[in-house]
């Protein structure tokens, strides 16, 4: 019994040893981790404003849309891409266009735009502002071509119900709804010119 009394008191120090190693291990691991994990944790939380909606997407996977307020993301696994769901107006560039009666004018417009579906908007298409962007000015050059000069001058709100009607049919499956489309100030048409050789 004493053996095993001397044998005992002879470990007793090794194991306060390795107990108080254990201790400084685990504070020092505790003091270079804790802040990696708050700091992850941090880039979890994403704020979304009133305006504004999340199309979250898991491992690349679309998992849903979050509404406004807090919401929590998981770090490596979780991504968000925020949409905004404000009207936006843009600006179509003026064009010289050829009408009906081999006539030009220049004519440009502006569309405002906004997003009704923010999941159709990131999954539907790439980058849906280009886009309609792209589909402003197409339908533009389409609906000037149809028309002619007189058209220009008095029927303007007719010739813009055509554009939203076609801006509209083309967008919707981009989860895009077209608000208002108004043709800019338009130079006269004049007749066309022979190209110079």
């Amino acid at each position: 019994m004493q053996s095993v009394r001397t044998n005992i008191e002879s470990v007793v120090p090794f194991i306060e040893l390795i107990l108080e190693f254990d201790f400084y291990l685990v504070a020092c691991l505790v003091a270079i981790l804790l802040p990696l994990i708050l700091a992850r944790a941090r880039f979890g939380i994403v704020a979304l404003a009133e305006f504004e909606r999340g199309v979250v997407f898991r491992f690349g996977h679309f998992t849903g849309v979050k509404a406004a307020g807090f919401h929590w993301i998981t770090p490596f696994a979780e991504r968000m891409v925020k949409v905004s769901t404000r009207p936006i107006v843009m600006v179509v560039p003026e064009r010289e266009v050829a009408m009906r009666g081999n006539r030009k004018a220049k004519v440009g417009a502006e569309v405002c735009i906004r997003v009704s579906d923010p999941a159709g908007a990131i999954l539907e298409v790439e980058n849906y502002l280009l886009s309609t962007s792209k589909e402003a000015q197409a339908s533009l050059r389409e609906i000037l071509a149809k028309a002619n000069a007189t058209d220009l001058e008095t029927e303007v709100e007719r010739l813009e119900c055509q554009m939203k009607e076609r801006l509209d049919s083309a967008t919707v499956r981009w989860g895009v709804r077209i608000d208002a489309v108004s043709l800019t100030p338009v130079r006269p048409p004049g007749p066309i010119q022979p190209q110079a050789r």
